[in-house]
Protein backbone atom coordinates (compact mmCIF):
# COMPACT_ATOMS: atom_id res chain seq x y z
CA UNK A 1 0.00 0.00 0.00
CA UNK A 2 1.30 3.44 -0.86
CA UNK A 3 -0.38 5.49 1.90
CA UNK A 4 1.54 8.72 1.83
CA UNK A 5 1.21 11.45 4.40
CA UNK A 6 0.27 14.88 3.12
CA UNK A 7 2.74 17.18 4.84
CA UNK A 8 1.58 20.80 4.84
CA UNK A 9 4.46 23.24 4.51
CA UNK A 10 3.61 26.79 5.61
CA UNK A 11 4.64 29.25 2.96
CA UNK A 12 3.76 32.70 4.31
CA UNK A 13 4.38 34.72 7.40
CA UNK A 14 2.32 37.80 8.12
CA UNK A 15 4.02 39.60 10.98
CA UNK A 16 6.30 42.47 11.88
CA UNK A 17 9.75 41.15 12.68
CA UNK A 18 13.22 42.38 13.26
CA UNK A 19 15.39 42.32 10.15
CA UNK A 20 17.72 39.73 11.71
CA UNK A 21 14.86 37.51 12.74
CA UNK A 22 13.18 37.85 9.35
CA UNK A 23 16.45 36.96 7.70
CA UNK A 24 16.87 33.86 9.87
CA UNK A 25 13.34 32.79 9.13
CA UNK A 26 13.74 33.33 5.39
CA UNK A 27 17.05 31.46 5.46
CA UNK A 28 15.35 28.58 7.21
CA UNK A 29 12.50 28.43 4.70
CA UNK A 30 14.94 28.59 1.80
CA UNK A 31 17.05 25.76 3.25
CA UNK A 32 13.94 23.70 3.91
CA UNK A 33 12.71 24.10 0.35
CA UNK A 34 16.01 22.89 -1.06
CA UNK A 35 15.92 19.84 1.23
CA UNK A 36 18.66 20.94 3.63
CA UNK A 37 16.66 20.29 6.77
CA UNK A 38 19.56 20.48 9.22
CA UNK A 39 20.44 24.02 8.08
CA UNK A 40 16.75 24.90 8.06
CA UNK A 41 16.35 23.75 11.66
CA UNK A 42 19.39 25.76 12.76
CA UNK A 43 18.14 28.97 11.11
CA UNK A 44 14.59 28.48 12.37
CA UNK A 45 15.83 27.86 15.93
CA UNK A 46 17.57 31.24 15.70
CA UNK A 47 14.34 32.79 14.39
CA UNK A 48 12.31 31.43 17.35
CA UNK A 49 14.67 33.11 19.80
CA UNK A 50 13.98 36.46 18.17
CA UNK A 51 10.33 35.78 17.24
CA UNK A 52 9.10 33.51 20.05
CA UNK A 53 5.42 34.35 19.58
CA UNK A 54 5.16 33.77 15.83
CA UNK A 55 3.23 30.58 15.25
CA UNK A 56 4.49 30.12 11.70
CA UNK A 57 8.15 30.09 12.81
CA UNK A 58 7.46 27.29 15.29
CA UNK A 59 5.38 25.45 12.67
CA UNK A 60 8.23 25.54 10.17
CA UNK A 61 10.71 24.44 12.82
CA UNK A 62 8.49 21.54 13.87
CA UNK A 63 8.17 20.46 10.26
CA UNK A 64 11.96 20.59 9.82
CA UNK A 65 12.40 18.46 12.96
CA UNK A 66 9.91 15.96 11.51
CA UNK A 67 11.97 15.68 8.33
CA UNK A 68 15.05 15.08 10.50
CA UNK A 69 13.12 12.42 12.49
CA UNK A 70 13.63 14.45 15.66
CA UNK A 71 10.09 13.61 16.64
CA UNK A 72 9.88 14.74 20.26
CA UNK A 73 11.33 18.12 19.32
CA UNK A 74 8.86 18.30 16.43
CA UNK A 75 5.95 17.73 18.83
CA UNK A 76 7.20 20.46 21.15
CA UNK A 77 7.63 22.98 18.32
CA UNK A 78 4.28 22.21 16.66
CA UNK A 79 2.48 22.22 20.01
CA UNK A 80 3.92 25.68 20.66
CA UNK A 81 2.66 26.77 17.21
CA UNK A 82 -0.81 25.45 18.05
CA UNK A 83 -0.84 27.32 21.34
CA UNK A 84 0.03 30.56 19.56
CA UNK A 85 -2.53 30.00 16.78
CA UNK A 86 -5.30 27.60 17.85
CA UNK A 87 -7.03 28.05 14.47
CA UNK A 88 -4.11 26.83 12.34
CA UNK A 89 -5.48 23.67 10.75
CA UNK A 90 -2.17 22.98 9.00
CA UNK A 91 -0.35 22.87 12.34
CA UNK A 92 -2.77 20.27 13.73
CA UNK A 93 -2.39 18.24 10.54
CA UNK A 94 1.40 18.26 10.77
CA UNK A 95 1.28 17.47 14.47
CA UNK A 96 -0.84 14.43 13.58
CA UNK A 97 1.85 13.40 11.11
CA UNK A 98 4.49 13.50 13.84
CA UNK A 99 2.41 11.39 16.21
CA UNK A 100 1.80 8.91 13.41
CA UNK A 101 5.55 8.72 12.72
CA UNK A 102 5.97 7.84 16.41
CA UNK A 103 3.39 5.08 16.05
CA UNK A 104 0.87 6.88 18.26
CA UNK A 105 -2.20 6.51 16.05
CA UNK A 106 -4.76 7.61 18.65
CA UNK A 107 -3.04 10.97 19.15
CA UNK A 108 -2.63 11.32 15.38
CA UNK A 109 -6.36 10.78 14.84
CA UNK A 110 -7.16 13.41 17.48
CA UNK A 111 -4.94 15.95 15.73
CA UNK A 112 -6.41 15.26 12.29
CA UNK A 113 -9.90 15.61 13.71
CA UNK A 114 -8.93 18.96 15.30
CA UNK A 115 -7.68 20.11 11.91
CA UNK A 116 -11.01 19.12 10.35
CA UNK A 117 -12.96 20.84 13.12
CA UNK A 118 -11.05 24.02 12.35
CA UNK A 119 -11.42 23.62 8.59
CA UNK A 120 -14.16 21.21 7.53
CA UNK A 121 -13.39 19.61 4.21
CA UNK A 122 -9.61 20.05 4.68
CA UNK A 123 -8.47 17.60 2.00
CA UNK A 124 -5.01 16.77 3.35
CA UNK A 125 -6.28 16.12 6.87
CA UNK A 126 -9.00 13.86 5.46
CA UNK A 127 -6.39 12.00 3.42
CA UNK A 128 -4.07 11.52 6.40
CA UNK A 129 -6.92 10.46 8.65
CA UNK A 130 -8.07 7.96 6.04
CA UNK A 131 -4.54 6.51 5.92
CA UNK A 132 -4.67 5.87 9.65
CA UNK A 133 -8.07 4.20 9.35
CA UNK A 134 -6.78 2.05 6.51
CA UNK A 135 -3.79 0.97 8.61
CA UNK A 136 -6.24 0.04 11.40
CA UNK A 137 -8.45 -1.80 8.86
CA UNK A 138 -11.38 0.51 9.62
CA UNK A 139 -12.40 0.41 6.00
CA UNK A 140 -15.65 2.37 5.95
CA UNK A 141 -14.05 5.26 7.80
CA UNK A 142 -11.11 5.13 5.39
CA UNK A 143 -13.47 5.26 2.39
CA UNK A 144 -15.22 8.34 3.80
CA UNK A 145 -11.87 10.05 4.36
CA UNK A 146 -10.51 9.35 0.89
CA UNK A 147 -13.74 10.42 -0.75
CA UNK A 148 -13.65 13.69 1.21
CA UNK A 149 -10.01 14.21 0.21
CA UNK A 150 -10.89 13.61 -3.46
CA UNK A 151 -13.84 15.99 -3.23
CA UNK A 152 -11.54 18.70 -1.90
CA UNK A 153 -8.81 17.93 -4.42
CA UNK A 154 -9.93 15.75 -7.35
CA UNK A 155 -6.39 15.62 -8.73
CA UNK A 156 -5.09 13.89 -5.56
CA UNK A 157 -3.75 10.75 -7.25
CA UNK A 158 -2.64 9.16 -3.97
CA UNK A 159 -6.17 9.45 -2.56
CA UNK A 160 -7.60 7.72 -5.63
CA UNK A 161 -4.95 5.02 -5.32
CA UNK A 162 -5.51 4.38 -1.64
CA UNK A 163 -9.26 4.33 -2.16
CA UNK A 164 -8.52 1.54 -4.61
CA UNK A 165 -6.54 -0.26 -1.91
CA UNK A 166 -9.54 -0.10 0.43
CA UNK A 167 -11.99 -1.27 -2.22
CA UNK A 168 -9.72 -4.17 -3.15
CA UNK A 169 -9.47 -5.17 0.48
CA UNK A 170 -13.27 -5.13 0.69
CA UNK A 171 -13.51 -7.33 -2.39
CA UNK A 172 -14.99 -4.54 -4.53
CA UNK A 173 -12.55 -5.23 -7.34
CA UNK A 174 -14.40 -3.27 -10.05
CA UNK A 175 -14.39 -0.13 -7.89
CA UNK A 176 -10.76 -0.77 -6.96
CA UNK A 177 -9.84 -1.08 -10.62
CA UNK A 178 -11.57 2.23 -11.42
CA UNK A 179 -9.72 4.00 -8.58
CA UNK A 180 -6.35 2.59 -9.63
CA UNK A 181 -6.96 3.62 -13.23
CA UNK A 182 -7.76 7.16 -12.12
CA UNK A 183 -4.62 7.29 -9.98
CA UNK A 184 -2.45 6.12 -12.89
CA UNK A 185 -4.11 8.62 -15.19
CA UNK A 186 -3.34 11.46 -12.75
CA UNK A 187 0.18 10.26 -11.91
CA UNK A 188 1.45 8.26 -14.91
CA UNK A 189 5.03 8.27 -13.63
CA UNK A 190 4.21 6.78 -10.23
CA UNK A 191 5.50 3.20 -10.46
CA UNK A 192 3.66 1.90 -7.40
CA UNK A 193 0.29 3.02 -8.77
CA UNK A 194 0.95 1.24 -12.06
CA UNK A 195 2.12 -1.86 -10.19
CA UNK A 196 -1.06 -2.15 -8.13
CA UNK A 197 -3.25 -1.54 -11.16
CA UNK A 198 -1.35 -4.17 -13.13
CA UNK A 199 -1.52 -6.77 -10.36
CA UNK A 200 -5.27 -6.30 -9.96
CA UNK A 201 -5.89 -6.33 -13.71
CA UNK A 202 -3.94 -9.60 -13.97
CA UNK A 203 -5.92 -11.18 -11.16
CA UNK A 204 -9.13 -10.21 -13.01
CA UNK A 205 -7.93 -11.78 -16.25
CA UNK A 206 -7.41 -8.42 -17.97
CA UNK A 207 -4.03 -9.53 -19.27
CA UNK A 208 -3.55 -7.00 -22.06
CA UNK A 209 -4.11 -4.07 -19.70
CA UNK A 210 -1.91 -5.75 -17.11
CA UNK A 211 0.93 -6.14 -19.59
CA UNK A 212 0.75 -2.45 -20.48
CA UNK A 213 0.78 -1.07 -16.95
CA UNK A 214 3.17 -3.65 -15.51
CA UNK A 215 5.53 -2.93 -18.37
CA UNK A 216 5.30 0.75 -17.43
CA UNK A 217 5.88 -0.06 -13.75
CA UNK A 218 9.02 -2.06 -14.54
CA UNK A 219 10.32 0.77 -16.75
CA UNK A 220 9.62 3.40 -14.09
CA UNK A 221 11.16 1.30 -11.33
CA UNK A 222 13.48 -1.19 -13.06
CA UNK A 223 15.03 -2.33 -9.77
CA UNK A 224 11.70 -3.44 -8.31
CA UNK A 225 11.64 -7.26 -8.40
CA UNK A 226 7.90 -7.34 -7.70
CA UNK A 227 7.13 -5.46 -10.91
CA UNK A 228 9.18 -7.93 -12.96
CA UNK A 229 7.62 -10.88 -11.13
CA UNK A 230 4.07 -9.84 -11.93
CA UNK A 231 5.00 -8.94 -15.48
CA UNK A 232 6.33 -12.47 -15.81
CA UNK A 233 3.16 -13.95 -14.33
CA UNK A 234 1.11 -12.05 -16.90
CA UNK A 235 3.26 -13.23 -19.81
CA UNK A 236 2.98 -16.77 -18.41
CA UNK A 237 -0.81 -16.52 -18.29
CA UNK A 238 -0.77 -15.41 -21.93
CA UNK A 239 1.39 -18.39 -22.89
CA UNK A 240 4.27 -16.10 -23.89
CA UNK A 241 6.88 -18.20 -22.14
CA UNK A 242 10.13 -16.68 -23.50
CA UNK A 243 9.02 -13.22 -22.33
CA UNK A 244 7.86 -14.64 -19.01
CA UNK A 245 11.27 -16.28 -18.62
CA UNK A 246 13.06 -12.96 -19.22
CA UNK A 247 10.87 -11.13 -16.68
CA UNK A 248 11.26 -13.83 -14.02
CA UNK A 249 15.02 -13.88 -14.59
CA UNK A 250 15.19 -10.12 -13.93
CA UNK A 251 13.10 -10.52 -10.79
CA UNK A 252 15.36 -13.33 -9.60
CA UNK A 253 18.51 -11.33 -10.32
CA UNK A 254 17.18 -8.42 -8.26
CA UNK A 255 15.98 -10.66 -5.42
CA UNK A 256 18.14 -13.81 -5.44
CA UNK A 257 16.50 -15.20 -2.33
CA UNK A 258 12.94 -14.71 -3.53
CA UNK A 259 11.07 -18.01 -3.64
CA UNK A 260 8.43 -16.97 -6.16
CA UNK A 261 10.91 -15.77 -8.76
CA UNK A 262 12.78 -19.10 -8.75
CA UNK A 263 9.58 -21.15 -8.57
CA UNK A 264 7.92 -19.41 -11.50
CA UNK A 265 11.11 -19.40 -13.52
CA UNK A 266 11.20 -23.16 -12.99
CA UNK A 267 7.61 -23.49 -14.21
CA UNK A 268 8.44 -21.43 -17.29
CA UNK A 269 11.46 -23.57 -18.15
CA UNK A 270 9.34 -26.70 -17.71
CA UNK A 271 6.70 -25.31 -20.07
CA UNK A 272 9.43 -24.92 -22.68
CA UNK A 273 10.76 -28.44 -22.00
CA UNK A 274 13.97 -26.98 -20.60
CA UNK A 275 14.02 -29.60 -17.88
CA UNK A 276 17.57 -29.19 -16.55
CA UNK A 277 17.06 -25.44 -16.17
CA UNK A 278 13.70 -26.07 -14.51
CA UNK A 279 15.36 -28.46 -12.05
CA UNK A 280 18.00 -25.84 -11.21
CA UNK A 281 15.34 -23.21 -10.45
CA UNK A 282 13.20 -25.58 -8.39
CA UNK A 283 16.26 -26.47 -6.34
CA UNK A 284 16.98 -22.75 -5.84
CA UNK A 285 13.36 -22.25 -4.73
CA UNK A 286 13.70 -25.09 -2.23
CA UNK A 287 16.86 -23.50 -0.87
CA UNK A 288 14.77 -20.46 0.10
CA UNK A 289 11.71 -22.44 1.22
CA UNK A 290 12.70 -26.00 2.18
CA UNK A 291 9.93 -28.56 2.19
CA UNK A 292 7.55 -26.64 -0.07
CA UNK A 293 5.23 -29.34 -1.35
CA UNK A 294 4.41 -27.68 -4.68
CA UNK A 295 8.07 -27.21 -5.54
CA UNK A 296 8.94 -30.77 -4.51
CA UNK A 297 6.12 -32.04 -6.71
CA UNK A 298 7.26 -29.96 -9.68
CA UNK A 299 10.85 -31.07 -9.23
CA UNK A 300 9.63 -34.66 -9.21
CA UNK A 301 7.61 -34.04 -12.36
CA UNK A 302 10.73 -32.74 -14.13
CA UNK A 303 12.66 -35.86 -13.14
CA UNK A 304 9.73 -38.01 -14.24
CA UNK A 305 9.70 -36.33 -17.65
CA UNK A 306 13.42 -37.16 -17.93
CA UNK A 307 12.74 -40.80 -17.07
CA UNK A 308 14.65 -40.52 -13.78
CA UNK A 309 12.13 -42.56 -11.85
CA UNK A 310 14.03 -42.99 -8.57
CA UNK A 311 14.72 -39.25 -8.31
CA UNK A 312 11.09 -38.51 -9.18
CA UNK A 313 9.77 -40.91 -6.53
CA UNK A 314 12.06 -39.33 -3.91
CA UNK A 315 10.63 -35.86 -4.58
CA UNK A 316 7.01 -37.02 -4.73
CA UNK A 317 7.39 -38.87 -1.43
CA UNK A 318 8.88 -35.75 0.15
CA UNK A 319 5.98 -33.67 -1.21
CA UNK A 320 3.41 -36.07 0.25
CA UNK A 321 5.19 -36.01 3.61
CA UNK A 322 5.27 -32.20 3.53
CA UNK A 323 1.55 -31.97 2.79
CA UNK A 324 -0.33 -35.26 3.11
CA UNK A 325 -3.54 -33.68 1.82
CA UNK A 326 -1.98 -32.33 -1.37
CA UNK A 327 -3.44 -34.60 -4.04
CA UNK A 328 -1.18 -33.90 -7.01
CA UNK A 329 2.07 -35.44 -5.67
CA UNK A 330 0.15 -38.56 -4.64
CA UNK A 331 -1.15 -38.88 -8.18
CA UNK A 332 2.32 -38.37 -9.63
CA UNK A 333 3.79 -40.82 -7.16
CA UNK A 334 1.24 -43.43 -8.25
CA UNK A 335 2.17 -42.82 -11.88
CA UNK A 336 5.88 -43.14 -11.10
CA UNK A 337 5.32 -46.39 -9.19
CA UNK A 338 3.33 -47.73 -12.15
CA UNK A 339 6.20 -46.89 -14.51
CA UNK A 340 8.52 -48.74 -12.14
CA UNK A 341 6.21 -51.77 -12.23
CA UNK A 342 5.39 -51.38 -8.53
CA UNK A 343 1.66 -51.80 -8.97
CA UNK A 344 0.96 -52.55 -5.31
CA UNK A 345 2.54 -49.25 -4.24
CA UNK A 346 0.76 -47.44 -7.06
CA UNK A 347 -2.56 -48.93 -5.96
CA UNK A 348 -1.94 -47.78 -2.38
CA UNK A 349 -1.38 -44.21 -3.58
CA UNK A 350 -4.48 -44.22 -5.80
CA UNK A 351 -6.55 -45.50 -2.89
CA UNK A 352 -5.18 -42.75 -0.66
CA UNK A 353 -5.91 -40.22 -3.36
CA UNK A 354 -9.47 -41.49 -3.73
CA UNK A 355 -9.93 -40.85 -0.02
CA UNK A 356 -8.73 -37.27 -0.47
CA UNK A 357 -10.73 -36.55 -3.62
CA UNK A 358 -13.66 -38.98 -3.68
CA UNK A 359 -15.54 -37.02 -6.36
CA UNK A 360 -12.62 -36.64 -8.78
CA UNK A 361 -13.53 -38.77 -11.82
CA UNK A 362 -9.91 -38.95 -13.00
CA UNK A 363 -8.88 -40.58 -9.75
CA UNK A 364 -11.75 -43.07 -9.85
CA UNK A 365 -10.86 -43.95 -13.45
CA UNK A 366 -7.19 -44.56 -12.67
CA UNK A 367 -8.06 -46.56 -9.56
CA UNK A 368 -10.66 -48.63 -11.40
CA UNK A 369 -8.23 -49.33 -14.27
CA UNK A 370 -5.58 -50.50 -11.83
CA UNK A 371 -8.06 -52.74 -9.99
CA UNK A 372 -9.04 -54.24 -13.34
CA UNK A 373 -5.39 -54.86 -14.27
CA UNK A 374 -4.93 -56.61 -10.92
CA UNK A 375 -8.09 -58.67 -11.57
CA UNK A 376 -9.70 -57.16 -8.46
CA UNK A 377 -13.08 -57.24 -10.12
CA UNK A 378 -15.40 -56.19 -7.29
CA UNK A 379 -13.22 -53.23 -6.40
CA UNK A 380 -12.98 -52.27 -10.07
CA UNK A 381 -16.74 -52.56 -10.48
CA UNK A 382 -17.32 -50.26 -7.49
CA UNK A 383 -14.82 -47.70 -8.76
CA UNK A 384 -16.29 -47.66 -12.27
CA UNK A 385 -19.72 -47.30 -10.67
CA UNK A 386 -18.57 -44.17 -8.82
CA UNK A 387 -17.06 -42.85 -12.02
CA UNK A 388 -20.35 -43.34 -13.86
CA UNK A 389 -22.22 -41.55 -11.09
CA UNK A 390 -20.06 -38.52 -11.82
CA UNK A 391 -19.96 -38.98 -15.61
CA UNK A 392 -22.84 -41.18 -16.85
CA UNK A 393 -21.60 -40.96 -20.45
CA UNK A 394 -18.05 -42.11 -19.73
CA UNK A 395 -17.44 -44.61 -22.54
CA UNK A 396 -14.36 -46.30 -21.09
CA UNK A 397 -16.12 -46.87 -17.78
CA UNK A 398 -19.14 -48.41 -19.52
CA UNK A 399 -16.93 -50.64 -21.68
CA UNK A 400 -14.74 -51.80 -18.82
CA UNK A 401 -17.73 -52.40 -16.56
CA UNK A 402 -19.05 -54.60 -19.35
CA UNK A 403 -15.76 -56.52 -19.36
CA UNK A 404 -16.00 -57.12 -15.60
CA UNK A 405 -19.59 -58.32 -15.85
CA UNK A 406 -18.62 -60.61 -18.70
CA UNK A 407 -15.76 -62.09 -16.67
CA UNK A 408 -18.20 -62.68 -13.84
CA UNK A 409 -20.54 -64.53 -16.21
CA UNK A 410 -23.22 -61.83 -16.16
CA UNK A 411 -23.57 -61.76 -19.93
CA UNK A 412 -26.90 -59.97 -20.21
CA UNK A 413 -25.71 -57.21 -17.90
CA UNK A 414 -22.44 -56.94 -19.83
CA UNK A 415 -24.34 -56.66 -23.16
CA UNK A 416 -26.47 -53.91 -21.64
CA UNK A 417 -23.39 -51.88 -20.70
CA UNK A 418 -21.87 -52.22 -24.18
CA UNK A 419 -25.19 -51.29 -25.77
CA UNK A 420 -25.41 -48.26 -23.48
CA UNK A 421 -21.95 -47.14 -24.62
CA UNK A 422 -22.97 -47.59 -28.27
CA UNK A 423 -26.11 -45.52 -27.83
CA UNK A 424 -23.83 -42.70 -26.68
CA UNK A 425 -21.27 -43.26 -29.43
CA UNK A 426 -22.26 -45.63 -32.27
CA UNK A 427 -18.74 -45.25 -33.65
CA UNK A 428 -17.09 -46.87 -30.63
CA UNK A 429 -15.42 -49.87 -32.35
CA UNK A 430 -14.18 -51.47 -29.13
CA UNK A 431 -17.70 -51.74 -27.71
CA UNK A 432 -18.95 -53.31 -30.97
CA UNK A 433 -16.24 -55.96 -30.74
CA UNK A 434 -16.90 -56.66 -27.07
CA UNK A 435 -20.64 -56.84 -27.61
CA UNK A 436 -19.94 -59.33 -30.40
CA UNK A 437 -17.99 -61.51 -27.96
CA UNK A 438 -20.93 -61.52 -25.51
CA UNK A 439 -23.37 -62.46 -28.29
CA UNK A 440 -21.02 -65.25 -29.36
CA UNK A 441 -20.87 -66.61 -25.83
CA UNK A 442 -24.66 -66.45 -25.70
CA UNK A 443 -24.85 -68.46 -28.93
CA UNK A 444 -26.23 -65.49 -30.91
CA UNK A 445 -23.84 -65.98 -33.82
CA UNK A 446 -25.58 -63.76 -36.37
CA UNK A 447 -25.68 -60.86 -33.93
CA UNK A 448 -22.03 -61.49 -33.06
CA UNK A 449 -21.06 -61.44 -36.74
CA UNK A 450 -22.92 -58.15 -37.21
CA UNK A 451 -21.04 -56.53 -34.33
CA UNK A 452 -17.63 -57.75 -35.51
CA UNK A 453 -18.38 -56.40 -38.98
CA UNK A 454 -19.44 -53.04 -37.54
CA UNK A 455 -16.19 -52.88 -35.58
CA UNK A 456 -14.16 -53.58 -38.73
CA UNK A 457 -16.12 -51.09 -40.78
CA UNK A 458 -15.23 -48.43 -38.23
CA UNK A 459 -11.64 -49.62 -37.76
CA UNK A 460 -10.41 -51.76 -40.70
CA UNK A 461 -7.08 -52.52 -39.02
CA UNK A 462 -8.75 -53.83 -35.85
CA UNK A 463 -6.98 -57.20 -35.54
CA UNK A 464 -9.10 -58.61 -32.68
CA UNK A 465 -12.36 -57.95 -34.49
CA UNK A 466 -10.96 -59.49 -37.70
CA UNK A 467 -9.84 -62.58 -35.83
CA UNK A 468 -13.20 -62.90 -34.08
CA UNK A 469 -15.09 -62.56 -37.36
CA UNK A 470 -12.82 -65.10 -39.09
CA UNK A 471 -13.59 -67.60 -36.37
CA UNK A 472 -17.31 -67.39 -37.14
CA UNK A 473 -17.08 -66.77 -40.88
CA UNK A 474 -14.10 -68.80 -42.14
CA UNK A 475 -12.63 -67.66 -45.44
CA UNK A 476 -13.82 -69.84 -48.33
CA UNK A 477 -11.08 -71.64 -50.29
CA UNK A 478 -10.29 -70.24 -53.70
CA UNK A 479 -12.24 -72.03 -56.51
CA UNK A 480 -10.35 -74.53 -58.68
CA UNK A 481 -9.67 -73.49 -62.27
CA UNK A 482 -12.65 -74.25 -64.52
CA UNK A 483 -15.03 -75.03 -61.68
CA UNK A 484 -18.43 -73.39 -61.36
CA UNK A 485 -19.42 -71.40 -58.32
CA UNK A 486 -21.78 -73.12 -55.88
CA UNK A 487 -25.18 -71.49 -56.02
CA UNK A 488 -26.67 -70.27 -52.74
CA UNK A 489 -29.07 -72.56 -51.02
CA UNK A 490 -32.58 -71.14 -50.78
CA UNK A 491 -34.02 -71.71 -47.31
CA UNK A 492 -37.61 -72.68 -46.91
Amino acid sequence: MNARLALIVLVSLVCAALPLAASSFEDGVTAFNRGDFATAASSLEQATRSMPRESAVWAWLGTAYLRLNRLDEAINALSRAAELDPNAAEVQNNLGNVYLAKGEAVQAIACYKKALAIRPGFGDANYNLANVYLARNELQAAIAGYQAAIKAKPENAAAHHNLGVVMQRKGEVALALASYRQAVSLAPKEASFALNLGMLARSMGKFDEALTVLGRASELDPKNPTAWLHLGLTYFAKGRFPEAEAAFAKSSALAPDDFLAHYNLGLTHAKQNQLERAITEYQAALATRPGDASTLNNLGAAYLAQGKLEAAVEQFVAAVEANPRFALPRQNLAIAYTKQGKKDLALKEWEGLAGLTPTDPRVQEALADLYLQQNMLEQAKAAYGKLLEAEPSHLVALNNLGLILERQGQLAEAAARYAQALRIDPGYALAHNNLGIVYERQGKMELAIQEYRKALALKPAYADARQNLARLVPARPAPKPGSKPTPPVAKQ
